[in-house]
C-alpha cells in the first residue's frame, strides 16, 4: 500500500498546567509513533492572537459564546499512514483525557480546513503579538528547559512585574516535545 501522510490534529483545555504535562506524556504513550507535535499556549497569547487578527476563531467555540476560558490549550497532532485509524485513536486518546478530567473540552479537527485553522491560532502567535506589541512594547525570549518546568519560568516572569500593575502580560507557548518555551512580555504604555 502506498505510504500516504495522514494527519491529525486535537485541541484541548486544559485547567492546569500540570495536566498539560499529563496528557503531554499520556499522549506520548498512548499515539506513540504516529504523536508528531505538542504545542502549548496560555489563555492570554490566545486572547491576544484572536483580538488582534479578527479573521481567527476560537478552535472550542461552537455557539457565540460557547467558549471555555481554560487557562490553558494544547495542539496535538499525529502523522501516520493510515488516516481513519488514526483519527480513531485521537477520537478514543479525546475520550480518555476528559475521563481522567485531564481535558475540560476538546476537538479533534474533522478536515483540512479545520486543522489549518486550528494551526493558524499557533501559527499567527509571533504575527499577534508583533501586532498587539506595536501599541506596547513587547520582549520575547525563546528558552529551553524540561517539561515539567517550563510554565514555572512565565509564572515567575508574571511574579516579578506583578508589582508594576496589571499594564504588564506575561505569557507563554511553545513546543512541548523539546521543552522549548516562548516566552513573552508585553507591557502596554499606561494611560496617565
Amino acid at each position: 500500500s502506498r505510504m500516504s501522510n495522514a494527519r491529525n490534529l486535537a485541541f484541548f483545555a486544559c485547567s492546569s498546567f500540570d495536566d498539560v504535562c499529563k496528557v503531554y506524556k499520556s499522549a506520548r504513550s498512548d499515539l506513540g509513533e504516529i504523536l508528531s507535535a505538542v504545542e502549548f499556549l496560555d489563555k492570554s497569547c490566545l486572547d491576544i492572537v484572536l483580538n488582534e487578527l479578527t479573521h481567527l476563531r476560537h478552535p472550542l467555540q461552537n455557539g457565540d459564546d460557547d467558549v471555555c476560558g481554560s487557562p490553558f490549550y494544547l495542539l496535538i497532532e499525529t502523522s501516520g499512514s493510515n488516516d481513519q485509524h488514526d483519527k480513531e485513536k485521537l477520537d478514543s486518546f479525546l475520550g480518555k483525557v476528559m475521563d481522567d478530567e485531564l481535558v475540560d473540552n476538546g476537538i479533534v479537527a474533522q478536515d483540512s480546513t479545520q486543522m489549518r485553522s486550528i494551526w493558524e491560532v499557533r501559527e499567527m502567535q509571533a504575527v499577534g503579538l508583533v501586532s498587539h506589541g506595536a501599541k506596547n512594547y513587547c520582549y520575547k525570549y525563546d528558552i529551553s528547559v524540561s517539561v515539567d518546568e517550563l510554565y514555572k519560568i512565565v509564572e515567575d516572569t508574571k511574579e516579578q512585574f506583578n508589582n508594576l500593575g496589571s499594564h504588564v502580560i506575561t505569557n507563554g507557548f511553545g513546543h512541548l516535545g523539546d521543552g522549548n518555551l516562548h516566552l513573552n512580555v508585553v507591557s502596554q504604555i499606561p494611560d496617565d
